[in-house]
């Protein structure tokens, strides 16, 4: 059986084993997303979601084009450490993804009280309650449009992975553009775990919406070879100002990430 946060559904009957919470209001006090799976989806267990609105996603190509490729594994200047998580020893995908929204401009990825989620495991012991896939395109969408990179949680494992609150995200990526082709509607993202031939390269590194599972997925071969499902996204907030001169380290550390580039 799967465990759906306010019940448990059994697959081998497609209904719920015990009676939905809002069954007052529903009116379906066992029914998976009222029989009717192709339109619904039920991720919490209360009660079926329709589609999202995808109309307002517009077709941008890279807003991080041209800007400095972080390559994972390498080292981050000390003035930016406050943007991440307080952690000793190597730097962690999160921390990768937060940087590189960082090269678009003055602004940082919120932590993850802030998240939004999109999407949870069957099984998932995650809070529920932070699920709003539509808030989620629309944040995606206004970032875009205003030139800035989006940082993005992946499940790409049927268990969960280190002590991300939502616990179906096992790694972070950067969303950098949108659009929609022949496959559908898609959101476009770096991967810094990759090299940059594999992990910038956005004409593979696409997230189509899937009504299957009420989000989106590339079940292509991504860097990390496992299909990745978009499982939470952070908003953008302007960054502090930093008075104080950089450190003759941090400008050895910045000035290596300069030969790199992100192609357009």
């Amino acid at each position: 059986m799967y465990y759906y946060g306010a019940r448990y559904y059994d697959p081998r009957i497609s209904i719920f084993v015990s009676v939905d919470p809002l069954a007052e209001q529903t009116m379906e006090p066992y029914l998976y997303t009222g029989n009717n799976p192709i339109m619904f989806t039920d991720p919490t267990g209360m009660s079926k979601i329709g589609p999202p609105n995808l109309n307002n996603i517009r077709n941008v190509n890279n807003v991080l084009g041209g800007k400095n490729w972080i390559q994972y594994g390498s080292e981050i200047p000390t003035r930016y450490m406050y943007l991440f998580t307080t952690m000793k020893g190597n730097r962690e995908c999160a921390e990768y993804a937060r940087y590189q929204v960082a090269q678009g401009g003055n602004i940082v990825a919120q932590g993850s009280n802030n998240r939004i989620d999109m999407y949870y495991r069957p099984n998932s012991q995650t809070d529920k309650s932070k699920l709003n896939v539509q808030k989620g395109i629309d944040i995606i969408n206004e970032n875009l449009e205003q030139g800035r990179a989006v940082m993005a949680g992946v499940s790409y494992k049927d268990v969960s992975t280190g002590d991300n609150p939502n616990r179906s995200t096992n790694h972070f990526v950067t969303i950098v553009g949108s659009g929609k082709d022949d496959s559908g509607t898609y959101f476009s993202y770096i991967d810094n775990y990759g090299d940059r031939d594999v992990g910038a390269n956005l004409n593979e590194n696409r997230m189509y919406y899937n009504n299957d599972i009420g989000g989106f997925i590339d079940d292509t071969n991504t860097p990390i070879g496992s299909p990745y499902i978009l499982s939470e996204i952070r908003d953008n907030t302007v960054k502090p100002e930093q008075s104080k001169e950089l450190s003759p380290r941090d400008k050895v550390i910045i000035d290596s990430y300069r030969d790199l580039k992100i192609n357009h």
